[in-house]
């Protein structure tokens, strides 16, 4: 069950903060703040689905929890929205495939919403299920229980305690730097299941490794492109790290689980390749947002165009993504060979300047963009041509 967003949410589109990475803290702030109003509507909508399918708790604990969010500040609203906890429950929610599902997502709502259930007046207790099928079992809090049942919670001066009835194990969860949540990858089926698997498969990496190699990453980019922090850390919030049978690089991300990415890390993997991972799916996961709400483009999904990136004929859309992608590789490569780091950069961003050059040819020639696609391609280009600025 898909619940599509409202004709009158048009307004307002965080185009420079889409199209191109370190916009500034204003631009983030922007496009979260859209995000989360769009996340609200949404989870009324789902509500007003829901209303005559399922249990009368589900939709009056579904309900409260909504008043509460609408009455918060802007800041706590666009943080708790934007949330990969969140963003994961309204899609698998808005995408269950029956009613029992449905009812089942929404009884999940409370352990999602765990940490702010004492803010919610008269509500001092609260029935949840962690279901055990995977369509609509969520992330955050309920990723630190192993089973699946039925969790009474009750709100008491000193937190929330759990009365829970079946096979439940609570354990720890994963940060890694920037407060990024490290997800196994049992747990974001969205990332897998959606994309190629890697020849010779893949394994959760090690949460050191994982680590250690995010830190390095981020480290080379805060020297190369500060401001593309202020970004990772608001679009970026989880991460399921994978090492590969034979050591190739993967990575993905997915319009279903907004704000999660699977990236290679090893132990051996340059700082720089990790970087680059999270810069291009950081890239995607802001044009799937966006897309989602407002399509950029009039063309078919008739795969007849090429792009450097794929051997095979694809959909505009494709040449699009590549090219927005890419683009933004380009600006950390950019920057990096004008710098100490230049040895590493210099080489691969004149190969990109030819490449993200023939896509964006190719989306001049043949793209028949919406206004919302015009604003993005409008952005591109201006990055594009400081390239080739003396």
């Amino acid at each position: 069950m898909i619940v599509p967003p409202p004709e009158s949410f048009v307004s307002d589109l965080p185009t420079p903060c889409v199209a191109v990475h370190g916009r500034g803290a204003q631009a983030v702030a922007t496009f979260q703040a859209w995000q989360a109003m769009h996340a609200m509507a949404r989870t009324l909508m789902l509500i007003d689905t829901a209303r005559p399918l399922v249990a009368a708790t589900a939709i009056a604990q579904a309900e409260a929890i909504a008043g509460w969010l609408a009455a918060q500040p802007e800041d706590v609203l666009t943080d708790i929205m934007t949330s990969v906890d969140y963003a994961a429950w309204l899609c698998r929610a808005e995408e269950a495939g029956s009613t029992g599902a449905l009812e089942r997502g929404l009884m999940a709502l409370p352990l999602v919403m765990v940490t702010h259930l004492g803010g919610i007046d008269g509500e001092r207790h609260w029935q949840a299920v962690l279901p055990a099928d995977e369509e609509v079992r969520p992330l955050g809090f309920a990723e630190a229980l192993d089973g699946a049942g039925t969790v009474g919670i009750r709100i008491d001066a000193e937190g929330p305690r759990f009365e829970a009835h079946g096979d439940l194990i609570f354990r720890s969860r994963t940060r890694l730097p920037l407060g990024i949540e490290l997800y196994p990858t049992s747990s974001v089926r969205e990332l897998c299941r959606l994309h190629k698997v890697p020849e010779g498969g893949y394994r959760d990496a090690d949460p050191a490794v994982a680590g250690n190699g995010l830190l390095g990453a981020l480290s080379l980019l805060s020297g190369v492109w500060p401001d593309s922090l202020l970004d990772l850390a608001a679009f970026v919030r989880g991460v399921a790290a994978i090492e590969t049978g034979t050591g190739s690089i993967f990575s993905a991300s997915s319009a279903s689980i907004p704000g999660a990415i699977l990236v290679t890390i090893r132990a051996e993997t340059m700082p720089e390749i990790v970087a680059e991972c999270l810069i291009h799916e950081m890239s995607h996961v802001k044009l799937d947002a966006l897309w989602a709400v407002h399509p950029l483009l009039d063309n078919g999904l008739e795969a007849i165009y090429r792009h450097p990136w794929r051997s095979d004929d694809r959909p505009m859309r494709g040449v699009l993504l590549g090219a927005h992608a890419f683009l933004n590789v380009g600006e950390m490569a950019r920057r990096g060979s004008e710098g100490p780091h230049r040895e590493r950069f210099a080489g691969y961003f004149a190969r990109l300047k030819d490449e993200v050059g023939a896509a964006m040819s190719t989306l001049e020639a043949h793209a028949r963009f919406t206004p919302a696609g015009q604003a993005v391609h409008a952005e591109m280009v201006r990055t594009f041509d400081v390239w080739f600025r003396p």
